[in-house]
């Protein structure tokens, strides 16, 4: 399922924290849809553990950014 498509597993804003991961993931290296997008924010709005695992991400990828060719 990609994009903005509905299904039933929509319908509930919470995610586990295995799904948020990915989602992460997958953020970086394409836009996700809305619906994920919005589960995603709601997920890292309740969950600290995540919100640190974010700004793990965000630093390996300034670190990497910044290694250059």
């Amino acid at each position: 399922m990609s994009g903005d498509e509905l299904d039933r597993r929509d319908l509930t804003p919470w995610l586990d924290c295995r799904h948020a991961h990915a989602l992460m993931s997958q953020r970086l290296d394409e836009p996700l849809g809305t619906i994920p997008a919005w589960r995603l924010r709601w997920h890292l709005a309740l969950c600290e553990s995540c919100r640190r695992v974010r700004e793990q991400l965000g630093l390996l990828g300034r670190a990497t950014r910044n290694l250059g060719p």
